[in-house]
């Protein structure tokens, strides 16, 4: 970069400087969070470059008079990736994968290459995991050598995908709960995607031992397999957003939660005729719909082990036939609509079923 020095100064100045004083250098990760405002889902391509790997490396707990610059170096598993330098003791770097074309006798050849952007925040971890170094050089207004630190630290990110409808979405349990339910707030208000869902509550569990995870969250209230996971109209469909973050990584996620059938079997229709015309409730005639609901599974579980997906949970869907006790119970309906008749054999057979 411009005003840098060649490499090979920056590195025999940090070898060869036994007795300059060292500065601590911190690395924390900034992974995904379930904010309602900053939450740095991994939910497409450009989040995946934004935010994946992303840690932050600052070096601030000494005095350090004006005109002071640092100078860093990235290394991976013992190779230099990027050498530059700041004015702040904290700094970022933003490792990714781009393409570039290459002209070899009129023919252009896509090479897939390494490069660098230089941004507020260290994004340091490339899509490799494996260990890192940082090296820092501190010098003074005069070319003297001030400080030298160096960490090494371990990069193995998790990635977790939360797909499906809205039983993973969290339908009904916006992340701000406002009076009349229409002004509640959500991460999603399309989608009624909350960070109080159980699934994300899972993840949530999960970073309090894996701090450096990132979160894909596409789960979508209304969601079938062929209008939003396997397919969308006017949109990428959910497995298709997994599918090229998936590429940009190099492999699948390693956790996936997947709720999804309900919609395509017609649970909002079961449930309306529970709640209203219990007459209505005919179990046999949902045999057709499960048949062609089983064949689209298939479907979706091929597409996910194309996918390279490590872990897939595929959580059964609450009885909501009952409350906590075992008995029956509506009253999550209006009182005036309530109808208990059919639920019981509702609920032993149909979910059965499920």
């Amino acid at each position: 970069m411009d005003g840098m020095p060649p490499p090979s100064y920056i590195r025999i100045l940090y070898m060869h400087s036994p007795f300059v004083a060292t500065v601590p250098i911190e690395v924390h990760p900034l992974s995904s969070t379930l904010d309602l405002h900053n939450n740095r889902l991994i939910n497409s391509l450009t989040d995946f470059e934004q935010f994946y790997g992303v840690v932050t490396v600052t070096a601030c707990n000494f005095s350090a008079s004006a005109n002071v610059t640092y100078r860093w170096q990235l290394f991976h598993e013992g190779s230099r990736m990027h050498a530059f330098q700041t004015n702040t003791c904290h700094t970022t770097v933003h490792c990714i994968k781009d393409l570039f074309v290459s002209h070899v006798n009129g023919n252009e050849n896509e090479i897939i290459a390494q490069f660098c952007r230089r941004s507020r925040i260290f994004h340091g971890m490339p899509t490799w995991a494996g260990s890192y170094t940082i090296q820092l050089s501190v010098i003074g207004r005069h070319g003297e050598l001030l400080r030298v630190g160096s960490r090494t630290f371990e990069s193995r990110p998790l990635w977790m995908a939360i797909i499906g409808d809205s039983f993973a979405s969290g339908e009904g349990n916006p992340d701000i709960q406002r009076k009349g339910y229409a002004n509640a707030q959500w991460i999603n208000e399309r989608c009624h995607r909350s960070g109080k869902s159980f699934a994300a509550q899972v993840f949530a569990e999960i970073q309090k031992v894996k701090p450096q995870s990132y979160l894909t969250y596409l789960a979508c209230a209304g969601a079938t397999v062929e209008n939003g996971i396997l397919k969308a109209k006017g949109r990428i469909s959910q497995l298709e957003a997994l599918e090229s973050v998936a590429t940009m990584r190099g492999r699948g996620p390693d956790v996936v939660i997947i709720t999804v059938g309900g919609n395509d079997i017609g649970f909002s229709d079961i449930i309306n005729a529970l709640a209203h015309d219990s007459s209505r409730m005919d179990i046999s005639l949902m045999d057709m719909r499960f048949f062609f609901v089983s064949h689209q599974l298939d479907t979706v579980a091929e597409r996910l082990k194309l996918l390279g997906a490590g872990n897939v949970f595929i959580p059964q869907y609450f009885d909501f036939t009952k409350n906590q006790y075992g008995e029956v119970d509506a009253s999550c309906i209006a009182s005036r609509e309530e109808n208990t008749g059919a639920i019981p054999a509702f609920g032993s057979s149909l979910l059965k079923t499920v």
